[in-house]
């Protein structure tokens, strides 16, 4: 039952992930895909995959900037490469850059393995992320001819992180790196995430957060029974 339950989550995720394309509203933006390694620290897995990406070159006056939205922990659409209310999108104006937004792996479209099991998920990680993304700019610079490219990576909450830590780790693919609410510390009991999470629930229905407190209460009580 387990693997086929897992089967399905995954469907579900994917059929949601095409549901919500839409690029069809910003014709500028072009959806692709490019190979991406499956493990990046085995060097005996030559493995790949196809990564989904969205490249928007409307404001691209050179060949020298190039922003990079890092996605997160749901599938990416296009949104965030073409609608320009965002403010990085304002910046890409103003500098004249390429924009690219990399889908996360296990996420929308973008997947290492075609399943969900536990040896799968071990290559979802932080690591194996911030490689993709040193990978993904290399194979961008190659495929498009970036001639002395200055890579500016931007995100928000866990992406935020993300961007924050590829600058720390990975300092000469980049110049910048923007860190919107962004997590750094990592600690076990990262209470204030719940936090966050009860005031979204909040604002659904009032009675939601007791709702889900007391649904863990029982959780409890049937685990020490």
């Amino acid at each position: 039952m387990v693997p086929n339950f897992r089967h399905l989550i995954r469907q579900r995720l994917l059929n949601h992930a095409d549901a919500d394309d839409v690029t069809d509203q910003y014709p500028w933006v072009i959806r692709s895909n490019f190979k991406q390694k499956v493990d990046h620290f085995n060097p005996l897995n030559t493995d790949t995959w196809d990564q989904r990406y969205y490249y928007n070159p409307k404001y691209a006056r050179n060949t020298s900037i190039i922003f990079l939205m890092i996605g997160g922990e749901g599938p990416e659409n296009g949104k965030w490469a073409g609608n320009d209310k965002y403010q990085y999108l304002q910046w890409a104006k103003e500098f004249g850059a390429h924009v690219f937004d990399l889908e996360h792996r296990f996420f929308g479209d973008s997947w290492p393995i075609k399943n969900m099991n536990f040896d799968s998920l071990s290559l979802l990680t932080t690591e194996q992320a911030l490689a993709d993304l040193a990978y993904f700019i290399t194979s961008m610079n190659q495929k498009y001819g970036f001639n002395n490219p200055r890579w500016v990576t931007f995100g928000g909450s866990y992406p935020g992180s993300l961007s924050a830590w590829f600058r720390s780790k990975y300092p000469e693919w980049t110049v910048g790196a923007v860190a919107s609410s962004a997590p750094l510390n990592l600690k076990l009991d990262f209470f204030e995430y719940a936090q966050v999470v009860q005031d979204d629930l909040a604002l659904t229905n009032k009675d939601c957060p007791g709702y889900v407190q007391q649904a863990f209460q029982e959780m409890k009580n049937l685990s020490t029974t």
